[in-house]
């Protein structure tokens, strides 16, 4: 995805050469002396002992200007704990190990114990524990399921943020999502289609909508804040938290983000159909609900836009897999497109109700 296009808010810092992260390295073990940076695990306790969470235990062992680390264990046990604790023993950094189920743990803050389990949730608790250090400078976070962490990774993620001059309070990163296949069906098949059927319905410009099509990858989930940025972010607790974050930063005119491409191939944990159907109901409310009343177009005319433009995503995903040799599955794609296109009518209904938010942590 390599590319010099930049857009006109959101600075764009495109990976042209993997050599780069050496250099990278040096600059963060300098900068991250007076700067430090604690790294956000919103971990489910399925997620334990798979390949996964010990690479990304091996990637924070071989960085070493990471200063602190905080794992938010959900749905575990005792065991799941222990284990957790002995993944993490002896790094180079601080380790936090928070057991949300932890029965002799102290309660939960009131806005956070009344919410089911999910990774909003999850990740707001680790994030306000990293920033009860009065030593962290910027938080970063990264899902705990991913398969390609190395120190680069991380690296391009903070280090825009812990750069002296840049003067950027956060980063989103961003990726191709691929293997011997597409993937991102969610981000492809109803994100983009989506957005595109949005500002094509209005009647005058959304800047919400223009402020979206500037993320190269909109529904990544890795981020890197300043703490004084953190200390105004409200955060969502559904599937919906990418967006609902996105959001947050529109709302913080002054706020100086940057995108940053993190790897050439990203990949994780993926979701059934049932799972995508989901996640989608809370990424279309999210979107739609950004937007003022006023502003709403006609959901009729969204929807009948979005029949088109979803499928000319169908013919792009084709070609692009075409293009790089990579495998199709035209009646998978097919499926996933037409099970976006059933929820949509109830999530741009007046009568959804995007998750609820947190707020700062």
């Amino acid at each position: 995805m390599s590319d010099l296009f930049q857009f006109p808010s959101v600075t764009s810092l495109p990976r042209l050469a993997s050599a780069a992260g050496d250099a990278l390295q040096r600059d963060l073990i300098a900068w991250s002396r007076l700067r430090p940076l604690t790294l956000v695990l919103p971990t489910h306790a399925r997620e334990l002992g798979a390949p996964a969470l010990a690479s990304i235990r091996q990637s924070i062992a071989a960085t070493p200007w990471l200063h602190h680390v905080v794992v938010g264990l959900d749905a575990a046990s005792h065991e799941h704990f222990l284990l957790a604790r002995s993944l993490f023993n002896d790094l180079h950094c601080s380790v936090d190990i928070l057991w949300h189920d932890n029965p002799d743990a102290p309660p939960l803050p009131p806005e956070a114990a009344s919410l089911p389990h999910g990774k909003g949730r999850n990740l707001w608790l680790c994030t306000r524990a990293a920033l009860a250090n009065p030593n962290t400078f910027a938080v970063a976070a990264h899902d705990a399921d991913i398969t390609c962490a190395s120190p680069e990774f991380l690296a391009r993620l903070a280090w825009p943020v812990l750069h002296p001059d840049a003067n950027f309070a956060g980063t989103k990163g961003w990726y191709a999502r691929h293997a011997t296949s597409l993937h991102g069906r969610l981000f492809r098949l109803l994100f983009q289609p989506l957005r595109l059927a949005l500002a094509e319905s209005a009647t005058q410009p959304i800047p919400w909508l223009d402020y979206l099509g500037q993320f190269r990858y909109a529904l990544s989930g890795e981020w890197c804040l300043r703490r004084s940025a953190l200390q105004h972010i409200h955060f969502g607790t559904g599937w919906d938290a990418e967006i609902r974050m996105l959001h947050a930063w529109h709302s913080l005119p002054d706020l100086q983000i940057c995108q940053s491409e993190l790897c050439d191939a990203y990949d994780h944990r993926h979701h059934d159909l049932a799972g995508l159907g989901r996640m989608a109901s809370d990424v279309a409310a999210a979107i739609w609900h950004a937007i003022p009343s006023h502003l709403q177009p006609d959901a009729a005319a969204v929807l009948a836009r979005f029949h088109l433009a979803s499928r000319k995503a169908l013919h792009q995903s084709a070609l692009v897999a075409a293009a790089n040799g990579l495998q199709h599955h035209p009646a998978a794609e097919s499926a996933a497109a037409a099970a976006f296109s059933a929820i949509l009518p109830a999530a741009l209904s007046p009568l959804s109700f995007p998750p609820p938010l947190l707020p700062p942590p």
